[in-house]
């Protein structure tokens, strides 16, 4: 009995001496880890000046391979983007897209990795293929569309450029046609889901359209394509909104309203603006942001995913307020996920996802879809 008692109280002061480290990555089995993360959701930001892309997990348990528990600030991991200024990424059938500006001596190319296995598994991610075109010029923004073609805003030539879901299978895919002035300085782009497409630029002084899908089935590598809706600050033919843009660059889709982020450019625009379709045009709905920093500065790439609209909110600094211009010192930099169809919780915020992120063309993904 003593012997066993005194086997009782080792083990005791073991326990106390050597507390369990609430450490998923140390308890959980190689095989279960890799389970967990095929089942799991990750953001995808990219990093301009860094040449590479941030991933986090945002589920709402613990990441399995943090740092700390519940520390959202800690990548899972890191894509390399060699010779590549990411300005936007997109997913579709478990690869990543990404757009490279010509930018630092870098050309214009889409940089395409398989996401699958190298995610479970937590391996070196390497592009399978790199996509390059005379019809690119200075790439922003990535999006497909309903039928998985690839659409690309390439701002520098005012093009939007497709690149066929059969072509994009090939070995070496090839632009299949493209917009041009549809409208000029394009930015951000994103696709309903009756396949028409709505693009946000910088043309006089900031545009908003939707094309109807009938306008995207056209032949050619200069269509002019019809516009359904439009909105603007002063552009002739369009219906005009004076005081509602600011620089915009980022749109998403959420509960039926056409969201557009104010960037602002060469000074913090601190606005969200909610746009909708009542009698055929397009009106401002709703507002969001007050001024900088409250509760994001310079929103450019928008991604909504669920019920939720993810904001990347590029950092700036006091002496240069040019937005993207930031550094490790700046006083924002993250991504910011508003939850709940009212946009009346609290933000979550991921801060210093990114360095100097560009546009910040932001992707969430679920292992599997």
């Amino acid at each position: 009995m003593k012997a066993l008692l005194s086997l009782i109280l080792i083990g005791i002061s073991g326990i106390i001496s050597n507390p369990v480290v609430a450490n998923p990555t140390l308890r959980l089995p190689k095989s279960d880890q890799i389970l967990r993360r095929q089942s799991a959701t990750y953001l995808f930001a990219p990093d301009y000046l860094g040449q590479k892309i941030h991933v986090r997990y945002i589920d709402s348990v613990p990441p399995i391979f943090a740092v700390q528990n519940n520390d959202q600030n800690v990548d899972y991991t890191e894509i390399a983007t060699p010779n590549c200024n990411p300005n936007s990424v997109a997913i579709n059938s478990n690869k990543l897209y990404v757009a490279c500006n010509k930018d630092k001596g870098n050309g214009d190319k889409i940089l395409a990795y398989e996401l699958g296995n190298a995610i479970a598994r937590n391996q070196k991610f390497i592009p399978v293929k790199t996509i390059t075109s005379s019809e690119f010029s200075s790439l922003i923004a990535l999006a497909f569309d309903p039928q998985n073609n690839l659409w690309v805003s390439s701002y520098g030539n005012n093009k939007i450029a497709q690149i066929s879901s059969a072509n994009l299978a090939s070995t070496s895919p090839q632009v299949s046609k493209a917009l041009v002035n549809s409208p000029a300085e394009p930015v951000g782009i994103t696709f309903d889901s009756d396949g028409s497409l709505w693009v946000v630029g910088t043309f006089s002084g900031g545009i908003v359209v939707n094309i109807p899908t009938a306008e995207l089935n056209k032949s050619g590598l200069g269509i002019d394509a019809n516009v359904r809706y439009c909105l603007s600050k002063d552009a002739p033919g369009c219906p005009q909104a004076p005081n509602a843009f600011s620089f915009p660059e980022g749109i998403a889709l959420l509960n039926g309203q056409i969201w557009v982020s104010n960037n602002g450019g060469d000074r913090p625009g601190f606005k969200l603006l909610a746009l909708s379709v009542n009698r055929n045009q397009l009106q401002v709905d709703k507002i969001v942001g007050t001024s900088a920093g409250d509760p994001f500065s310079c929103p450019g790439g928008l991604f909504s995913y669920g019920k939720d609209l993810y904001i990347n909110d590029q950092s700036y600094t006091l002496s240069n307020t040019s937005c993207g211009n930031g550094d490790a010192s700046s006083p924002v930099d993250g991504v910011i996920r508003y939850t709940g169809s009212n946009f009346s919780n609290t933000p979550k915020v991921w801060k210093n996802t990114t360095s100097r992120p560009g546009f910040g063309g932001i992707a969430v993904w679920k292992t599997g879809s």
